[in-house]
């Protein structure tokens, strides 16, 4: 009779690019509202002071790769 060899399991990298509904929050010194939103635009502000978690199951997945664990080697992707 011809044993099973148990399947070997192993860590792998899942790199997923996805436009996700995420909220960020900065809080910036500025003049009015409009200047607000330009420095903020910008990228000249410092990091958010909120980020929410990102509800992946309403997003629109664009591109996935998957890696061995710690390795630069692509071992599938996919991309919509």
């Amino acid at each position: 009779m011809t044993e099973k060899k148990p399947i070997k399991k192993q860590y792998y990298d899942v790199i997923i690019e996805i436009t996700s509904p995420i909220t960020i929050k900065y809080r910036v010194y500025a003049e009015d509202a409009k200047q607000a939103a330009e420095l903020v635009e910008k990228g000249r502000v410092s990091s958010p002071s909120f980020v929410s978690k990102p509800k992946i199951q309403f997003g629109k997945i664009h591109n996935l790769v998957v890696y061995l664990a710690g390795s630069v080697m692509k071992l599938f992707s996919w991309k919509r």
